[in-house]
């Protein structure tokens, strides 16, 4: 896995938060937005995303399992 961490942030336009991964120069390296309109859950997600140190590459998938399933 890159160096870097996953990250919430907040849509201003939407109400949305999304998940970006940032690397060590706080680059933002990939970005899913939108992803929800709950604050603790996102935040859940981007911890156990976190915590079980997802690569970039599996993102999307982890993302699918743990929002649709």
């Amino acid at each position: 896995m890159k160096t870097g961490k996953y990250v919430v942030k907040k849509s201003e336009n939407t109400g949305f938060y999304s998940v970006a991964f940032v690397n060590e120069e706080s680059q933002e390296i990939i970005n899913i937005k939108d992803v929800s309109v709950d604050k603790e859950k996102t935040i859940r997600f981007c911890e156990y995303l976190n915590e079980n140190k997802v690569s970039v590459i599996h993102l999307f998938d982890v993302f699918e399992e743990y929002f649709y399933c």
